[in-house]
């Protein structure tokens, strides 16, 4: 059954096996693979879906997912297999991002901007190298979350909370 849940580049764009850009979001290696990408989904898309609704999640972040791993594969050799949901991660703290950024009026832009470069750096940047991970992937879906909130800001109002 995993055979059939991994992304190659062979088999999206050779094989026209689109569904595998979706199903590799949830495959991962390992527990430790899984256990480095579930906090971050769990924290984001809880917030959000509570401020901006169904839109936000799981909607845009599965649709991040998938641009991101179709980007990386188009660049990689056609047998590298690419697994597990870090493209997405990356894609929803960026949307979060881009979306505190302009609906944040309590503090100026430079501040708002300011803020989220470092939080940014402080929780999506590696502090270790690993030849295995696909930092590609990381980069692509972080600025496809970006370009999918900017697409979608006249449309995402952050929902009233009674």
């Amino acid at each position: 059954m995993a055979e059939y849940l991994w992304a190659s580049r062979l088999t999206v764009f050779t094989e026209h096996e689109y569904w595998r850009l979706f199903t590799s979001i949830f495959t991962h290696a390992d527990i430790v693979h899984l256990m480095s990408n579930l906090p971050f989904f769990i924290f984001f898309g809880l917030v959000l879906y509570e401020y901006f609704g169904l839109l936000l999640f799981p909607l845009v972040p599965l649709l991040t997912g998938a641009f991101a791993n179709a980007f990386t594969l188009y660049f990689y050799p056609p047998g590298v297999r690419l697994i597990g949901a870090s493209g997405m991660v990356y894609g929803m703290v960026s949307a979060w991002l881009v979306l505190y950024i302009c609906h944040d009026k309590d503090r100026t832009v430079f501040v708002r901007i300011f803020r989220s470069a470092g939080f940014a750096l402080i929780v999506l940047f590696p502090e270790t190298y690993n030849p295995s991970t696909s930092y590609l992937v990381h980069a692509a879906g972080f600025v496809t979350g970006m370009i999918f909130a900017l697409l979608l800001l006249p449309f995402v109002k952050v929902r009233a909370h009674s």
